[in-house]
């Protein structure tokens, strides 16, 4: 481990930052080359051109660290890695564009770039697919030492156990017989003096899983772990910074006063903070100010008054501030009072219906990112999705420069190669022109009795075409086509995750109504049931995630459970699972009995269940007997009605090996291997 900046880094991860730079330098000094190549000069010497290949390779590095191509999951997934790098590489373009732009004589050409970069995510994409198989995966992974040896470490095993986990448990420490119930924990006495023994086992990172921790905390063996710069991390921050919740069943007072999510920081941290919104907030405007002068013009063409509105507000702890914002309304919207907006407001102009609409649809977007699940501001899903398709753009302009670079494109080299019909002209022409063919010309082609007959200059030589339609198709294809596919990708993948989760949400929903009536049969509270479901996420799937959420604004949050419920039905992806949480909503403001509910509820899905099993049962049966007949009988069938036809065939014809072997080691195998795809697809589908 390397401390850096208060950062403890693995040595495999250096090892990866320190190649991808490398590599960055290579991609940056190769791209060099290949223009100085295209257009005929000299390449200079490697000292001239450093500056520019330096300045390149650590902007597309810092690009990599910012979007996260070292964090855990990166490092575990090739496939996630090379898409951070696309997006990354597309940044650091964009900002090397903006440099070169400002100064012409610090930067790479533009064409120079474009090659750097297409052979920069070449480059890191081979060499992570290379090092993720020579390097094992485990070095990725966090050592750590827990200290405790009960429940709560228990639940820390557990956790490391799972393959996508980015830590791993080296050693417990048990501090209190009576609540031990690890049997490979060793006692403190056995451990000896605690820093050492955390150093030997190379240990990262040191967590307290207590159960008790009155009179039970070490403070000197803590001291002895931090001096030698191994921190020391309290289990609830652990398991929020690893699962992104917060675990109250873990959670105690001292974790709200000491916890980073309640500090306000210090002096340095503030103002570094402040002055980053300041630079972004300004970088940001300046980008947008185009388009704000714009609507502002058509706000004032639209409707008498100001383009802008102001209006002061309450912002952090109370302190007043002023809102500035394009006008949508007319400027005596608010003569008789403020009062809210409706729809079809008479007070909203032509224009500000525009602006309300988009703002909605922005609103709308952060609902279906709750209902996903997807923990991201609508803005940086946005971002995103853009920049996401940037890289696809960025990879299709590749494509189409590798396709139609001049002399060793492709399209090149294709219309380079002769058309194979104007061979046997050609050696028809050298046999009755012999005395004509320029042997200098190294044109050549095989003739009637396999011998090489060279045919140089010969009038009928041809070359293969390649097609102005083809070259528009590829062009349309890569420049317009595919970028849009991939941004209606990139912003429907909510959707997409919403419509999945949803399904496993209605898979589960008979199941959970079942336990939640016997959970009120045996007179358990709400709360207590809520609790149950969440901590049995891996028999009740996704549905926990949501009954956490309800168990933690009622518990943590102080809401009751009529609030929390309507905040459940907000977040919730699937009808049945809003029905189901709405109508809790309805019987609990009603005064109704929730156990006669549940029961009924238990009752209506599990019915509903065995109509969707009955459904899939049949959709077997039937995709059973498509088996037989298409990948048995009629095989079979087709085997022997060529075997007749052949026989009482009176031409002569001969059955052949290579149609028989075609159809029993070609035909039949797909069949059986398309159906094996097709039943594992749909019972996929139904495993609970």
């Amino acid at each position: 481990m390397i401390r850096l900046f208060k950062h403890y880094i693995p040595h495999a991860v250096l090892l990866f930052g320190l190649c991808d730079l490398a590599l960055l330098l290579l991609a940056g000094d190769l791209a060099w080359h290949m223009r100085a190549i295209q257009i005929g000069i000299d390449a200079g010497l490697w000292f001239d051109r450093l500056p520019p290949i330096l300045g390149f390779a650590v902007v597309c590095w810092l690009s990599l660290v910012s979007i996260g191509l070292y964090s855990p999951e990166a490092l575990r997934s090739p496939r996630y890695a090379f898409a951070r790098a696309l997006v990354a590489l597309s940044l650091g373009g964009v900002a090397l564009a903006v440099v070169d732009f400002m100064m012409p004589t610090m930067g790479f050409w533009r064409s120079t770039l474009l090659y750097a970069l297409g052979l920069a995510a070449v480059l890191i994409g081979l060499s992570r697919l290379v090092l993720s198989h020579a390097v094992d995966r485990d070095r990725f992974k966090r050592r750590v030492v827990v200290m405790g040896a009960g429940s709560r470490a228990a639940r820390l095993k557990a956790l490391a156990e799972d393959p996508d986990s980015g830590f791993a448990i080296v050693g417990y420490i048990s501090m209190n017989e009576a609540h031990r119930i690890l049997p490979e924990a060793i006692g403190r006495d056995d451990a000896g003096d605690l820093g050492e023994y955390v150093a030997r086992l190379k240990a990262t990172e040191l967590v307290l899983a207590l159960e008790e921790r009155r009179n039970a905390l070490p403070l000197a063996d803590l001291l002895r772990v931090r001096t030698r710069g191994i921190p020391v991390q309290e289990v609830s921050s652990f398991l929020e910074r690893e699962t992104g919740r917060v675990d109250l069943d873990t959670l105690n007072p001292s974790w709200l006063i000491f916890s980073d999510g309640f500090s306000a920081g210090r002096r340095w941290s503030s103002i570094a903070k402040r002055s980053f919104d300041i630079l972004v907030g300004a970088l940001l405007l300046l980008l947008s100010l185009p388009v704000i002068v714009v609507f502002a013009v058509l706000v004032k063409l639209d409707s008498k008054g100001p383009a802008f509105f102001w209006q002061q507000r309450v912002g952090l702890y109370g302190r007043p501030f002023w809102v500035v914002k394009l006008r949508s309304m007319r400027t005596d919207a608010e003569k008789d009072g403020a009062k809210w907006a409706c729809e079809n407001d008479p007070r909203i102009t032509r224009l500000g219906r525009f602006i309300r609409k988009k703002a909605r649809e922005d609103g709308d977007l952060k609902q279906l990112l709750s209902q996903a699940n997807i923990r991201i501001m609508p803005e940086v899903y946005k971002a995103t999705s853009i920049m996401s398709t940037v890289a696809t753009f960025v990879v299709c302009v590749v494509i189409l420069v590798l396709a139609f670079f001049p002399l060793i494109g492709g399209i090149a080299i294709y219309e380079n190669q002769q058309d194979p019909e104007t061979v046997i002209p050609c050696i028809e022409w050298a046999f009755w022109n012999s005395n004509m063919v320029d042997e200098t010309i190294k044109w050549s082609g095989e003739g009637p009795d396999g011998e090489t007959v060279s045919y140089g200059a010969c009038p009928e030589y041809g070359t293969m075409v390649f097609k102005e339609s083809w070259k528009t198709m590829l062009v349309l294809g890569c420049g317009i086509l595919i970028p849009y596919m991939a941004y209606r990708h990139f912003m429907n993948s909510a959707l997409r995750e919403k419509k999945r989760r949803g399904y496993e949400l209605e898979k589960f929903l008979p199941y959970v109504a079942s336990y939640t009536a016997a959970m009120a049969a045996a007179n358990s509270t709400p709360d207590k049931i809520f609790k149950s479901l969440a901590e049995n996420e891996h028999i009740y799937g996704d549905i926990a995630y949501d009954s956490s959420m309800i168990y933690r604004d009622m518990t943590l949050l102080g809401m009751d459970l009529v609030t929390a419920l309507k905040l459940a039905v907000q977040r919730s992806a699937s009808p049945w699972v809003t029905e189901f949480f709405q109508g809790m909503v309805g019987t609990l403001t009603s005064g109704g009995n929730l156990k006669l509910y549940f029961l009924n509820r238990a009752e209506h899905y599990m019915r509903e269940n065995r109509v969707r099993l009955h459904i899939f049962l049949e959709s077997l049966s039937m995709l059973a007997e498509s088996y037989v007949v298409v990948a048995v009988a009629m095989p079979l069938f087709l085997i022997v009605m060529l075997v007749i036809m052949f026989w009482v065939s009176g031409s002569g014809a001969q059955l052949s090996e290579e149609m028989v072997y075609g159809v029993v080691m070609g035909v039949l195998p797909v069949i059986h291997i398309a159906y094996g795809i097709l039943v594992w697809m749909m019972s996929d589908e139904m495993k609970m």
